[in-house]
């Protein structure tokens, strides 16, 4: 049974009586000590841990109860996303939870270098993962806190902190699920099983949970010590001697020196079952979008299918992109984009179903991309700018609206402040994993992002480089000079004015500035890889042309169908290479991107028919 008022009170007289203070003001008290100093901090949170061993959960002060009662349903109706920290958040595309209310717990802010927002709610329960991470967990900022009265005194307290009563994880039963978080919080197997039922408490419905994956392995480089309590085979109390966590979104996560307990995945999914029980008893919604997992209590939901288009305006993709795509001839691949901007570059290879890698520090283009690029397509967007080295760095505006780390001119003036990292550290997360495709859209600084690519271990089969000639000159490169780079990298360079393929050494006045780069292995961009690609590009935009219009066209016969039909007959000419079918697939897929716009159906189903024949 939780604890009630009337108990409450019975126990703060009891409490009274054995602490001269009181309890709330004990409960605050700091070690006699540097709370830094490891054996001072164990030996402090060894006498909490025996006293609420003995003592059972302790309520807070009528004030911290208060606190927790003034939240209770001031959310109601809204949906939130509570986050477990499972390696599945790697796979999920949480730039979509910009605008959403989250709920976080543990290290999430190993990930907030790669996030373009911070949680709304936070908690910790761990009695080992708190005393470890203490100091930071007491730096986060702009996060509502929840943290347990057991933790008074080594966490701070403040006008974003409530204190909540955690009790003691126990074997389900119909009270095993606390809907009024004043009276204190179950103990549900797992710090995601506090942040569901304080989400609860706030009035959220529904809840959908992320990164919650419920697959452990314990790594053999971890010390085991104490007891096998849960008789799962691991002893309760590990620590680790190496980065090598693979149960979580980053390896440091439970790294070196990391203290922390036999995760007892039965218990686990236990708990998550009395949140389930909870709600269906009382109506309410709980479902699971975590990306794969072994977490089958909830009913499933796919995360993208959670968040719909805010614009009928969808990307337009690049000449060169769909020839990259088109040469690619592969079912699926991994791209990384640096400056991802509106998604236009991208767009052929996430229609085609490939895993899209973003990197955008513009607030304002990022918006953009979640209102224009599907929900279904596997893109990931991160917030972090790609330098030579890692760290904070002056941004400045760019001409295209953009965000640029340098100056467009003389006198420009820093627009914000970003983070930035180096190639290898955005990597990490790939694993062994090396882009098939680069794409680096990022004036003035291509060659900077080209120059600390680690070329000579991560090789991507074909990097795209749009520039502007323009602009490049005084920042040291142009087209001639970021070509012969690629070029001494041991690719073969073609470049793209619009939807036509140039000379290298062309005017860059006849070309008016703008050019894009794209490197491939010798001999990949053949005129017949070329000619398809540009030729499906054709097909695209007439179609998207034709959206452009209000409606439905309204004569028999469309202007724009001739055209289409003619490079549908362009196209049919390959039939018999290999070219063909690349070039019939690549189609099929940017169909796709027609449907978003709405064009009228008739034209790409008699273009895709004719191609079928």
């Amino acid at each position: 049974m939780l604890i009630t008022h009337g108990e409450y009170d019975e126990i703060q007289r009891r409490l009274d009586g054995l602490h001269e203070h009181g309890t709330d003001q004990w409960l605050a008290s700091e070690p006699q000590g540097d709370l830094r100093d490891a054996a001072t901090r164990d030996a402090w949170m060894a006498e909490r841990e025996e006293f609420f061993e003995k003592e059972g959960p302790i309520p807070g002060p009528r004030h911290a109860r208060e606190k927790l009662a003034s939240l209770k349903g001031r959310y109601a109706g809204e949906r939130i996303f509570v986050l477990g920290n499972g390696p599945s958040l790697n796979q999920t595309a949480l730039h979509q939870l910009e605008d959403e209310f989250t709920f976080a717990v543990n290290r999430i802010y190993l990930m907030f270098e790669r996030l373009c927002w911070q949680p709304t709610f936070y908690t910790t329960v761990d009695w080992r993962v708190a005393p470890d991470c203490f100091e930071e967990i007491n730096a986060l900022s702009g996060t509502q806190h929840f943290f347990p009265e057991r933790f008074r005194g080594l966490l701070r307290d403040g006008d974003d902190v409530a204190w909540f009563c955690n009790q003691p994880s126990q074997h389900p039963h119909e009270n095993g699920f606390a809907t009024d978080a004043s009276l204190g919080i179950r103990g549900a197997g797992s710090v995601t099983g506090a942040a569901i039922q304080l989400a609860w408490h706030m009035g959220f419905d529904p809840i959908y949970l992320i990164g919650c994956d419920v697959t452990y392995s314990i790594p053999g480089t971890v010390i085991q010590e104490g007891p096998d309590k849960f008789e799962t085979g691991v002893s309760l109390y590990l620590t680790s001697t190496q980065d090598d966590d693979a149960n979580h979104f980053d390896k440091r996560y439970f790294g070196a020196g990391k203290r922390w307990h036999d995760p007892n995945v039965k218990r686990m999914i236990q708990g998550f079952q009395q949140c389930q029980d909870a709600a269906v008893r009382h109506g309410r919604t709980i479902k699971n979008a975590t990306v794969g997992g072994n977490l089958e209590v909830f009913p499933r939901v796919d995360f993208r299918d959670l968040f719909v288009e805010h614009s009928q305006k969808s990307p337009h993709p690049s000449p060169a992109s769909v020839v990259v795509a088109t040469a690619a001839a592969t079912g699926e691949g991994l791209v990384v984009d640096i400056g991802t901007g509106s998604g236009d570059h991208m767009a052929p290879f996430a229609a085609l179903g490939w895993e899209v890698r973003g990197y955008e520090p513009s607030v304002e283009r990022r918006r953009q991309i979640r209102e224009r690029i599907p929900a279904e397509w596997n893109v990931i967007i991160d917030p972090r700018a790609i330098d030579g080295s890692s760290g904070s760095r002056d941004a400045f505006t760019a001409m295209s609206g953009g965000i640029s780390l340098a100056p467009m001119t003389d006198d420009s003036e820093p627009s914000a402040l970003v983070d930035a990292a180096e190639p290898l550290v955005a990597l990490e997360v790939y694993e062994d994993r090396t882009p098939d495709v680069l794409i680096v859209d990022a004036t003035p600084w291509e060659m900077e992002v080209i120059r600390a690519w680690p070329f000579d271990t991560t090789r991507p089969r074909f990097v795209l480089v749009e520039l502007d000639d323009a602009v490049t000159p005084r920042f040291g490169f142009d087209r001639m000079s970021l070509a012969r780079h690629l070029e001494s990298l041991g690719y073969a360079v073609a470049a793209f004015d619009g939807s036509t393929m140039v000379p290298l050494d062309a005017e860059a006045d006849r070309l008016g500035g703008r050019i894009v780069l794209v490197a491939a292995g010798e001999g990949v961009l053949s005129d017949e890889v070329v000619a398809t690609g540009l030729a499906a590009y054709r097909l695209l935009d007439n179609s998207l042309h034709v959206a452009s219009r209000r409606g439905e066209p309204s004569a028999e016969v469309d202007p724009n169908l001739a055209t289409i039909e003619e490079l549908s007959e362009e196209l049919r000419g390959l039939r018999s290479t290999t070219s063909w079918k690349l070039g019939s697939g690549i189609v099929q897929a940017l169909a796709k991107i027609r449907r978003l716009v709405r064009v009228p159906g008739r034209i790409v189903r008699r273009a895709l028919g004719r191609l079928r024949r």
